[in-house]
């Protein structure tokens, strides 16, 4: 889990809060754009276990999951309740019209309104089941003893994607109706409260997806904006940006773009790294000082389930109609920038600043490589971060940045410059008499 953020301590927590009717929500659950399947990416966005919603209903290969679905409705019924499953199932054949419009035209259409709603009826108490199995860190809970711990695993990462979602808002119906008055319901309360989590945001996430992406990138304190606006707005900027770095550096054309990249150049450049305090996008922060500079970064897991969930949330950002600032996007592109080798998972791996737990530092490199994410670096708190660092690149202080971490940053350097000076002085000395000898 990035961030240290459990999300489903959170959706339990969030089922308190009151929403939008579903007439009103404020979209439908979209399908991966086609631009980001085409480039061979399936295995980001195509769940391995189990399925959630519609779209990857019915695929043989989620048969032992699907079977399992029965066994958690039959036991939240059993655990929190004393009546039969009508009354809960009927909760979702009434909003079945609603349900149907939250997603993609046409992907509902070879369901009967009675399939769906069993569909969404089974899906929804799986979900509850397994995120209080997450919440509670229960290692011989109900779930594990039926699927163990590869399946457990890996549902992790298929309840994250973008195509194996269910509104939020039939998710806090069923459980108001299962635990009652759910502010009073011990068994899903966590240590945390829900405005302290997201630090007092009240935006309407439509999925459990949303919701963990708004975690990640909670006190950004930016407000989403249509893509047009996003993508003119930038121009100004990056003029202002353009025309400041050609008075105070010899750039050159498209090069203030270029001028620095990965970690091991920014390192020589005498620029640091340092694990933030803030686990969110907040937390990126860059600090010039007259001989060095540091680049404060979150942290950052490469994985096979981490890099899914990056690439699933790119996909959430870039979908029609989504109102994002492309937060995640830029993020992600940003790091990209920043680690291109080995020696760049290493330094970060050491700060520990970036987890690698795929493989290799080259496998690490690989598998971040390969998110599709498009050229996007809109997101407003990056574009300061990137214009401070190359401001501080650009600056003629740099130069004798460059000097002390060359030769005094370590006592050995130090006397090294000393002896090179003195045998120098000698030398100019032995040449002055050489040329005139005392009488």
């Amino acid at each position: 889990m990035e961030n240290g953020v459990n999300p489903y301590e959170v959706i339990l927590q969030d089922l308190e809060r009151p929403r939008l009717s579903p007439a009103s929500s404020r979209g439908k659950f979209h399908k991966v754009p086609p631009i980001l399947r085409d480039e061979n990416k399936d295995h980001y966005y195509d769940p391995k276990v189990v399925s959630i919603g519609p779209y990857h209903h019915g695929n043989l290969k989620f048969q032992f999951v699907e079977e399992y679905k029965y066994k958690a409705m039959q036991f939240l019924v059993s655990e929190y309740t004393n009546r039969d499953i009508t009354p809960y199932y009927k909760i979702f054949l009434d909003v079945i019209g609603d349900i149907r419009e939250s997603y993609v035209e046409g992907s509902t259409d070879h369901y009967s309104d009675a399939e769906l709603a069993r569909i969404m009826f089974l899906d929804t108490c799986f979900l509850l089941n397994f995120m209080e199995t997450v919440t509670h860190n229960t290692e011989n809970s109900f779930m594990m003893e039926n699927l163990g711990l590869v399946t457990f695993t890996r549902i992790y990462s298929d309840v994250l994607l973008l195509e194996n979602q269910i509104p939020l808002w039939i998710l806090k119906r069923l459980a108001t109706s299962m635990y009652g008055n759910i502010g009073d319901a011990a068994n899903i309360q966590g240590e945390k409260s829900w405005k302290e989590l997201l630090g007092m945001r009240d935006e309407q996430c439509l999925d459990l997806l949303e919701l963990y992406r708004t975690l990640i990138i909670s006190e950004c304190n930016t407000e989403p904006v249509r893509p047009t606006d996003q993508f003119l707005s930038t121009f100004p900027k990056c003029f202002r940006l353009f025309k400041k770095q050609r008075r105070n550096s010899n750039l050159e054309g498209n090069d203030f773009f270029h001028s620095f990249r990965s970690v091991r150049d920014l390192k020589s450049k005498c620029i640091s790294f340092k694990p933030s305090s803030l686990k969110t996008l907040r937390g990126i922060k860059f600090k010039s000082y007259y001989l060095f500079g540091q680049l404060n970064l979150p942290s950052f897991r490469i994985s096979t389930g981490a890099m899914a969930r990056y690439a699933n949330m790119i996909a959430y950002e870039m979908s029609p109609g989504t109102k994002s600032s492309y937060e995640i996007t830029s993020y992600v592109n940003f790091m990209k920038s920043l680690v291109i080798s080995a020696e760049d998972v290493k330094e970060l791996r050491e700060k520990k600043i970036l987890f690698n737990t795929i493989g290799t530092d080259e496998e690490a490199v690989k598998a971040l490589q390969e998110i599709p994410a498009g050229m996007v670096y809109s997101y407003g708190n990056l574009l300061d971060i990137r214009e401070k660092i190359q401001q501080h690149i650009g600056s003629k202080k740099i130069l004798l940045a460059e000097l002390y971490w060359t030769y005094l940053r370590s006592p050995w350097s130090f006397t090294g410059l000393l002896v090179a000076t003195a045998l120098l002085g000698l030398t100019v000395v032995q040449t002055y008499f050489t040329i005139y000898p005392r009488k």
